[in-house]
């Protein structure tokens, strides 16, 4: 999860407590810059057994450093890349930012929950989608 605001990162936490460790696995990065050194495994996320591949990214479009669309846009250039889920967090007031997640390869775009309930049915899809790919 690539997320600058610490309430949000704070819900994800608390809605992922609903399941089993085993089944959903966080790793955080604040901003877009920590984003690319975590997918390239550079710097502080070199160890991969402690920092693995993502089998699924859940990206903030509003972040400091690089924001989502520059990240979004360079996980698209990478061929190793290829195959990795994007999906793009965008406050729903933002319609244009939902077409540039679109046009720029998202695999879904979510509207930021603001309640647990629905942040919980967004980790439910996900656990879905990650199980029924492997």
């Amino acid at each position: 999860m690539a997320e600058d605001d610490p309430n949000d990162i704070r819900l994800l936490e608390l809605a992922s407590q609903q399941f089993p460790a085993s089944e959903i696995k966080f790793q955080i990065v604040r901003d877009g810059e920590e984003a690319l050194a975590y997918l390239r495994g550079q710097g502080a996320f070199a160890d991969r057994r402690a920092h693995p591949l993502p089998d699924l990214v859940l990206l903030d479009v509003r972040m400091p450093r690089l924001d989502g669309f520059q990240v979004l846009h360079w996980i698209r250039s990478q061929p190793d890349f290829s195959e990795l889920k994007v999906f793009v967090w965008a406050d729903s007031q933002f319609h244009s930012d939902v077409d540039r997640a679109r046009k720029g390869g998202a695999d879904r775009i979510i509207p930021k929950p603001n309640q647990m309930a629905a942040l919980r049915d967004i980790l439910r899809e996900i656990k879905a989608l990650l199980h029924s790919e492997n």
